[in-house]
């Protein structure tokens, strides 16, 4: 694998771009609906919906926050959507670098039928011209 040339061209860069803000405008929707299910179970956890008698809600109760418990949970589930977020965010700027990046290698190198280098590469040629001449 160490000899193998990776390719940057995304076939698709548009449609990537699009599905990665949909996955972002789902993660931000998803947010909102944990963070509102939280205060929701904690609301219902408040108002002791398994009953105040010790041999039956006292049992639950003393399960129920065992250990970390649904405690936990409720602190721990907005971290889907930290990672889904921060990956889209992280897959955008891949996804753009990677595009930004064949925009100016393109720029830089002959386009088909052209027998002139591309303004960026004259502007290479050029300076390894000037570095040879100083050289000899």
């Amino acid at each position: 694998m160490a000899g193998e040339a990776k390719q940057t061209y995304i076939q698709d860069a548009e449609g990537a771009a699009n599905s990665l803000a949909t996955m972002a405008a789902h993660a931000e929707l998803l947010k909102e609906k944990i963070a509102g299910l939280i205060t929701k179970i904690s609301d219902l956890e408040s108002g002791k919906p398994w009953g105040q008698a010790p041999e039956y809600g006292g049992a639950f109760e003393k399960m129920y926050h065992a250990g970390a418990g649904a405690t936990f949970v409720k602190e721990n589930v907005g971290i889907i959507t930290t990672e889904t977020v921060d990956g889209v965010t992280v897959a955008n700027a891949a996804l753009h670098g990677a595009v930004d990046l064949d925009k100016e290698i393109a720029g830089a190198f002959k386009v088909d039928g052209s027998e002139a280098a591309g303004k960026g590469m004259t502007g290479t040629l050029t300076g390894i011209s000037d570095l040879n001449k100083e050289q000899h």
